[in-house]
Protein backbone atom coordinates (compact mmCIF):
# COMPACT_ATOMS: atom_id res chain seq x y z
CA UNK A 1 0.00 0.00 0.00
CA UNK A 2 2.86 2.41 0.64
CA UNK A 3 3.98 2.49 -2.98
CA UNK A 4 0.41 3.25 -4.05
CA UNK A 5 0.18 6.06 -1.48
CA UNK A 6 3.41 7.64 -2.77
CA UNK A 7 2.17 7.42 -6.38
CA UNK A 8 -1.23 8.91 -5.59
CA UNK A 9 0.23 11.77 -3.55
CA UNK A 10 2.83 12.54 -6.24
CA UNK A 11 0.40 12.29 -9.13
CA UNK A 12 -2.59 13.98 -7.52
CA UNK A 13 -1.46 16.56 -4.96
CA UNK A 14 -4.76 18.35 -5.53
CA UNK A 15 -6.56 15.34 -4.03
CA UNK A 16 -4.30 14.57 -1.06
CA UNK A 17 -3.99 16.94 1.90
CA UNK A 18 -1.32 15.07 3.82
CA UNK A 19 0.51 11.77 3.60
CA UNK A 20 1.72 9.28 6.18
CA UNK A 21 3.48 6.16 4.94
CA UNK A 22 4.68 3.32 7.16
CA UNK A 23 7.66 1.19 6.12
CA UNK A 24 7.68 1.63 2.33
CA UNK A 25 10.11 4.27 1.06
CA UNK A 26 9.38 6.49 -1.92
CA UNK A 27 9.69 4.36 -5.10
CA UNK A 28 12.59 6.47 -6.46
CA UNK A 29 14.50 5.96 -3.20
CA UNK A 30 13.70 2.24 -3.34
CA UNK A 31 15.09 1.87 -6.87
CA UNK A 32 18.17 3.93 -6.01
CA UNK A 33 18.77 1.69 -2.97
CA UNK A 34 18.89 -1.56 -4.97
CA UNK A 35 22.70 -1.53 -5.43
CA UNK A 36 23.12 -0.51 -1.78
CA UNK A 37 21.81 -3.73 -0.26
CA UNK A 38 18.12 -3.32 -1.03
CA UNK A 39 18.22 -5.92 -3.82
CA UNK A 40 19.17 -8.59 -1.27
CA UNK A 41 16.48 -7.41 1.13
CA UNK A 42 13.91 -7.58 -1.68
CA UNK A 43 14.69 -11.19 -2.70
CA UNK A 44 11.09 -12.19 -2.08
CA UNK A 45 9.83 -9.68 -4.66
CA UNK A 46 11.94 -11.40 -7.32
CA UNK A 47 10.75 -14.82 -6.14
CA UNK A 48 7.13 -13.65 -6.32
CA UNK A 49 7.58 -13.06 -10.08
CA UNK A 50 7.64 -16.78 -10.78
CA UNK A 51 4.34 -18.11 -12.16
CA UNK A 52 2.31 -20.35 -9.82
CA UNK A 53 5.22 -21.36 -7.54
CA UNK A 54 4.66 -18.63 -4.91
CA UNK A 55 0.93 -19.41 -4.74
CA UNK A 56 1.80 -23.08 -4.26
CA UNK A 57 4.37 -22.39 -1.55
CA UNK A 58 2.09 -20.01 0.30
CA UNK A 59 -0.78 -22.50 0.05
CA UNK A 60 1.26 -25.41 1.39
CA UNK A 61 0.70 -25.86 5.15
CA UNK A 62 4.38 -26.27 6.09
CA UNK A 63 6.27 -24.17 3.55
CA UNK A 64 3.77 -21.32 3.68
CA UNK A 65 4.01 -20.90 7.43
CA UNK A 66 7.83 -21.13 7.35
CA UNK A 67 8.06 -18.58 4.55
CA UNK A 68 5.78 -16.12 6.32
CA UNK A 69 7.61 -16.59 9.63
CA UNK A 70 10.95 -16.03 7.88
CA UNK A 71 9.59 -12.75 6.52
CA UNK A 72 8.73 -11.69 10.07
CA UNK A 73 4.96 -11.77 9.56
CA UNK A 74 3.51 -11.08 13.04
CA UNK A 75 0.52 -13.40 12.61
CA UNK A 76 1.76 -16.12 10.23
CA UNK A 77 -1.10 -18.52 10.95
CA UNK A 78 -3.79 -15.91 10.18
CA UNK A 79 -1.98 -14.71 7.06
CA UNK A 80 -1.37 -18.32 6.02
CA UNK A 81 -5.09 -19.09 6.36
CA UNK A 82 -5.92 -16.10 4.14
CA UNK A 83 -3.27 -16.93 1.53
CA UNK A 84 -4.21 -20.61 1.39
CA UNK A 85 -6.99 -19.48 -0.94
CA UNK A 86 -5.26 -19.40 -4.34
CA UNK A 87 -7.31 -16.41 -5.48
CA UNK A 88 -6.37 -14.41 -2.38
CA UNK A 89 -2.71 -15.39 -2.80
CA UNK A 90 -2.77 -14.43 -6.48
CA UNK A 91 -4.32 -11.05 -5.63
CA UNK A 92 -1.75 -10.32 -2.92
CA UNK A 93 1.13 -11.36 -5.16
CA UNK A 94 -0.23 -9.25 -8.02
CA UNK A 95 0.81 -6.08 -6.15
CA UNK A 96 4.42 -7.28 -6.01
CA UNK A 97 4.36 -8.48 -9.60
CA UNK A 98 3.01 -5.17 -10.88
CA UNK A 99 5.48 -3.07 -8.86
CA UNK A 100 8.43 -5.20 -9.92
CA UNK A 101 7.47 -5.28 -13.59
CA UNK A 102 6.77 -1.56 -13.74
CA UNK A 103 10.13 -0.74 -12.17
CA UNK A 104 8.21 0.98 -9.37
CA UNK A 105 6.76 3.43 -11.90
CA UNK A 106 3.31 4.98 -12.23
CA UNK A 107 1.83 4.71 -15.70
CA UNK A 108 5.27 4.09 -17.20
CA UNK A 109 6.74 7.23 -15.62
CA UNK A 110 8.84 7.39 -12.46
CA UNK A 111 6.87 8.41 -9.39
CA UNK A 112 7.66 12.09 -8.97
CA UNK A 113 8.22 14.25 -5.96
CA UNK A 114 5.46 14.50 -3.39
CA UNK A 115 4.28 18.06 -2.81
CA UNK A 116 2.07 17.59 0.25
CA UNK A 117 3.07 17.54 3.94
CA UNK A 118 4.43 14.07 4.57
CA UNK A 119 5.48 11.84 7.44
CA UNK A 120 7.47 8.72 6.65
CA UNK A 121 7.62 6.13 9.44
CA UNK A 122 10.34 3.49 9.19
CA UNK A 123 11.50 0.88 11.68
CA UNK A 124 15.12 -0.04 12.26
CA UNK A 125 14.26 -3.73 12.57
CA UNK A 126 12.69 -3.98 9.12
CA UNK A 127 14.22 -7.00 7.34
CA UNK A 128 12.70 -6.03 3.97
CA UNK A 129 13.34 -2.29 3.69
CA UNK A 130 16.72 -0.87 4.57
CA UNK A 131 18.00 2.37 6.00
CA UNK A 132 19.62 3.61 2.75
CA UNK A 133 16.26 4.10 1.00
CA UNK A 134 14.59 5.28 4.19
CA UNK A 135 17.11 8.07 4.69
CA UNK A 136 16.79 9.23 1.07
CA UNK A 137 13.02 9.26 0.92
CA UNK A 138 12.95 12.87 2.11
CA UNK A 139 14.78 13.87 -1.08
CA UNK A 140 11.55 12.99 -2.89
CA UNK A 141 9.31 15.30 -0.85
CA UNK A 142 9.00 18.99 -1.77
CA UNK A 143 6.89 19.95 1.26
CA UNK A 144 7.01 19.78 5.03
CA UNK A 145 8.59 16.41 5.78
CA UNK A 146 9.17 14.37 8.89
CA UNK A 147 11.14 11.11 9.03
CA UNK A 148 10.38 9.01 12.10
CA UNK A 149 12.38 5.93 13.06
CA UNK A 150 10.64 3.49 15.39
CA UNK A 151 13.42 1.65 17.14
CA UNK A 152 12.99 -2.05 17.77
CA UNK A 153 10.00 -2.54 15.47
CA UNK A 154 9.99 -4.75 12.39
CA UNK A 155 8.33 -4.16 9.03
CA UNK A 156 4.89 -4.64 10.54
CA UNK A 157 4.52 -1.26 12.23
CA UNK A 158 0.68 -1.18 12.29
CA UNK A 159 0.64 -4.53 14.12
CA UNK A 160 3.53 -3.86 16.47
CA UNK A 161 3.19 -0.15 17.25
CA UNK A 162 -0.42 0.83 16.41
CA UNK A 163 -0.72 3.56 19.04
CA UNK A 164 2.50 5.31 18.01
CA UNK A 165 1.53 5.13 14.35
CA UNK A 166 -1.95 6.48 15.08
CA UNK A 167 -0.42 9.39 17.03
CA UNK A 168 1.84 10.20 14.07
CA UNK A 169 -1.12 10.10 11.68
CA UNK A 170 -3.12 12.44 13.92
CA UNK A 171 -0.13 14.74 14.28
CA UNK A 172 0.25 14.96 10.48
CA UNK A 173 -3.49 15.51 10.01
CA UNK A 174 -3.17 18.47 12.36
CA UNK A 175 -0.88 20.14 9.81
CA UNK A 176 -3.44 19.90 6.99
CA UNK A 177 -4.95 23.01 5.51
CA UNK A 178 -8.47 23.33 6.96
CA UNK A 179 -9.92 24.60 3.68
CA UNK A 180 -8.82 21.62 1.60
CA UNK A 181 -11.88 19.71 0.35
CA UNK A 182 -10.02 16.40 0.22
CA UNK A 183 -9.58 13.70 2.81
CA UNK A 184 -6.09 12.68 3.85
Amino acid sequence: GGAVAWAVAAGHPDRVRTLVVASTPHPAAMVAALPHGQALRSWYMAAFQLPALPEGLLGDPRSGRRLLAAMGTPHPDAVKAFLSDRGAARGALAWYRAAFRSGFRRGGEPVGAVRVPTTYVWSDGDPALGRWAAERTGDQVDADYRFVVLRGASHWIPDERPDELADLVLERLGTASPDSPYVS
